[in-house]
């Protein structure tokens, strides 16, 4: 059961790293294409110019997996990690969790009109990045890199001192 739940949420993991990858990439390719064809703009102006709907297909593709990265990550670290990684999820669950609050509605925000979440990635894109992709990738290295297995012991100390036995 348990093995099957970790499986699922590794292959859901890479997943919506993939899907963030190639929305991250979208992106870049498109402000690089709208700097190549108007030079006078920066790589930041250029991403802003939106030539739909690439755009908006790119950028949903990084919401969506970095949701869908957070999610699987956080179950693969809660399940197979130690205690320091179930502090970590919680820690790196916090800011998206704020984000989508707002993104949806549920949290006000001054100049938004929710609920929709491209229009607020759109509006913010900094605050996005850093409350998203961040901890989307935080985690999915808190899942992935292996749990360290410490040898065994038998936890016992010695009866007597080493000066005693002489």
């Amino acid at each position: 059961m348990m093995d099957r739940l970790l499986r699922r949420a590794r292959l859901s993991l890479y997943l919506g790293l993939a899907l963030l990858l190639l929305g991250l990439a979208g992106l870049l390719v498109l402000a690089w294409m709208e700097y190549l064809r108007h030079p006078g703009l920066s790589i930041v102006d250029a991403l802003a110019v939106r030539r739909e709907p690439w755009t908006s297909l790119a950028a949903w593709c990084v919401l969506a997996g970095s949701l869908v990265a957070l999610l699987a990550g956080g179950v693969v670290a809660l399940v197979e990690g130690a205690w320091i990684r179930r502090i970590l999820v919680l820690a790196a669950v916090a800011l998206p969790a704020y984000w989508w609050l707002t993104a949806l509605g549920v949290l006000p925000a001054t100049g938004f009109h929710a609920p929709d979440p491209l229009a607020l990635a759109r509006m913010l894109p900094l605050t996005a990045a850093i409350t998203l992709v961040l901890p989307a990738a935080i985690m999915g290295a808190l899942a992935l890199t292996p749990r360290r297995e410490l040898p065994p012991t038998s936890r016992m100390r010695p009866v007597h001192d080493q000066e005693e036995r002489r």
